[in-house]
């Protein structure tokens, strides 16, 4: 009975984890990233790792195949649900990332009111990432197993630390962020150098260089190894919200400085906080407030950390410590009585089922504020030529529209640099955009006015092109007759 309880009543965690995981896998979709991953592992499934892109007619090479997983899963769960096939995805992935954090946090019976606060705070910091149908939710539960495999090895398993080295290899063929695992892993081991046996530090030092080797264990191979830091140091990349330094005006950002707030009042009320536990959490933190893309790492090695440093810290006093004191006991009942862990699986399970039953296509569920259905549907039919379209649009064409390759989509480490320059000058008119549009020969050009697209839709109509199809989302523009897709013998 009472095992039955656990399974079918929810804790504080279940109860939020199942009501947003629903809630992900019931939504639309959001990502423009989503439909090149779809593309791509579509054509995986078809053809395997291409020798040039297929996508697009100025890349500089093949696309970096370091996430290749995800679209192939991506793919082939669209096919099985239609529209609702990445969502499903996504909220597996959440809700298991989310589950395995609110272990992380402590024993059942602990699991009270710093741990509900470390968990809602958390799933703030992440709140962005729910709307991405992207590799890095792959990325983020990796995240979670590596810092219980951390916990682990500091409490002195070997094997732990030896299981670091099949996760990394995993992790570099799901998500860039898989340089997480070795340098965490040694800043743990250097942290541990002032313990009795010094020789667990050497071994940890040593054991998170083979799982830096151990990412060469992919597609990509050796390639890899050199790909974050070639990628970070990319102009385009400079321009990208996720490169850019942390800003408190967000709200996800103040979440993420309440947690390093409560990081460090715990790290001073503990006697001797484990260097081994502060030093890679106080790295990471620092990288956050650099760069925005860190957030969602830092904040769950954030509440890891304070979980683990809070275990035998006294209690506040006062008149508000004994109304915490009585919350925490509440909660303490609850979340040790409860469970529930079931539930936020069996609702993405009812709504897979559903979807099942009546999938829905992609391009119906596309949010029209968002993408110019009836243009992008046009452009399936045309017969095939270049596309000049919106940066953000690259993926989708690539996906709805095969055969038409794009002059620029959101991969923005695939185009050389004259590239992204030659877009920005076509986009606001800039001096050479005249020259940068005849360099580029668009038999179609996709655009619509937000974001600055105004001025070019204007010179479209000066230059004599044609809407042949749209809404106040974007339209589709095709050229004067002589110089129609297949007017000239080289429709490509």
């Amino acid at each position: 009975m009472v095992r039955l309880r656990r399974v079918l009543l929810p804790d504080a965690a279940s109860l939020c984890v199942t009501a947003l995981a629903a809630a992900i896998a019931l939504s639309p979709p959001k990502s423009f990233d989503l439909f090149f991953h779809l593309a791509s592992g579509r054509d995986l499934l078809a053809h395997g790792f291409p020798a040039r892109d297929p996508f697009s007619f100025t890349a500089s090479g093949p696309q970096f195949p370091h996430e290749w997983p995800f679209g192939i899963v991506a793919e082939l769960s669209a096919r099985a649900f239609g529209a609702a096939g990445p969502e499903l995805l996504v909220a597996l992935l959440f809700a298991a990332t989310a589950l395995l954090l609110w272990h992380l946090l402590g024993p059942r019976p602990s699991r009270g009111m710093l741990a509900t606060v470390l968990f809602v705070l958390v799933l703030e910091a992440l709140s962005p990432t729910f709307a991405q149908e992207r590799p890095w939710h792959f990325g983020q539960l990796l995240f979670v197993a590596l810092l219980l495999l951390l916990r682990a090895y500091r409490a002195g398993s070997a094997r732990a630390g030896l299981l670091v080295l099949p996760l990394t290899a995993l992790w570099a063929n799901l998500h860039a962020s898989w340089p997480l695992a070795p340098a965490l892993f040694g800043l743990t081991a250097l942290g541990m150098a002032s313990d009795p046996a010094p020789r667990r530090a050497a071994a940890g030092v040593g054991l998170s260089a083979a799982a830096f080797l151990c990412a060469g264990a992919s597609i990509p191979g050796p390639a890899l190894y050199l790909y974050p830091l070639r990628h970070a140091l990319l102009p385009s990349t400079a321009g990208l919200v996720e490169w850019m330094p942390l800003a408190l005006d967000l709200p996800f950002a103040r979440a993420y400085f309440m947690l390093l707030l409560l990081a460090v009042f715990f790290t001073g009320r503990t006697r001797k906080a484990p260097l081994a536990l502060v030093l890679p959490a106080a790295a990471l933190a620092a990288g956050a407030v650099l760069v925005i893309r860190l957030v969602p790492f830092a904040a769950l090695a954030l509440a890891a950390a304070i979980a683990e440093m809070a275990e035998g810290t006294r209690g506040v006093g006062g008149a508000w410590g004994r109304v915490f004191a009585g919350v925490d006991r509440g909660l303490r009942r609850w979340n040790g009585a409860a469970g529930g862990g079931v539930l936020p699986f069996a609702a993405v399970g009812i709504v897979a089922m559903l979807a099942a039953h009546r999938p829905g296509s992609l391009e119906a569920r596309l949010p029209r504020e968002d993408y110019p259905v009836a243009a992008l549907h046009a452009l399936e039919g045309a017969p095939p030529g270049r596309v000049l379209a919106r940066l953000r649009w690259g993926g989708a064409v690539a996906y709805f529209a095969p055969g038409h390759p794009v002059f620029i989509d959101g991969r923005n480490d695939l185009f050389p640099a004259a590239i992204h320059e030659a877009y920005v000058k076509m986009k606001l008119l800039e001096p050479g955009w005249r020259e940068a549009f005849a360099a580029a020969r668009p038999d179609y050009v996709l655009w619509g006015p937000v974001h600055h697209g105004t001025p070019l839709l204007a010179a479209l109509g000066w230059m004599g092109w044609r809407e042949v199809a749209g809404d106040a989302t974007g339209s589709l523009w095709i050229p004067p007759p002589a110089r129609a897709p297949g007017a000239r013998g080289d429709a490509r």
